[in-house]
């Protein structure tokens, strides 16, 4: 290998890393344009969202709470529909028909 090949080596190296560094500023510039529309698009969205929401008459507008049927809005407490939890009852009837079946106790 001789000196020439080496020096060409070495330049074209460099050449690669200077074209990687201005392609990485160009691309960080597109990255941080982008962000900057997203931001601004986002700002006039929520503006837009506000002032609809301040249009609307107080009765209409819903608190942003999820509603489950059977549910008061009044502000009283209460649950969403449960599945029955077992009771002492239902656990040896439960039992009892493993028994007639089985012939033995489930365990």
């Amino acid at each position: 290998m001789s000196v020439s090949d080496a020096k060409a080596r070495v330049e074209a190296a460099f050449k690669r890393k200077e074209d990687q560094a201005r392609d990485g500023g160009n691309a960080w510039a597109e990255y941080e344009a982008k962000s900057r529309a997203i931001t601004k698009n986002m700002e006039r969205l929520r503006a837009l969202r506000l002032a609809k929401e301040a249009a609307k008459p107080e009765a209409t507008k819903d608190s942003g709470r999820t509603v489950y049927p059977g549910v008061r809005l009044n502000g009283e407490a209460s649950r969403p529909p449960s599945t029955p939890r077992q009771t002492a009852s239902t656990q040896t009837a439960t039992m009892g028909r493993a028994v007639q079946r089985t012939g033995r106790a489930k365990r």
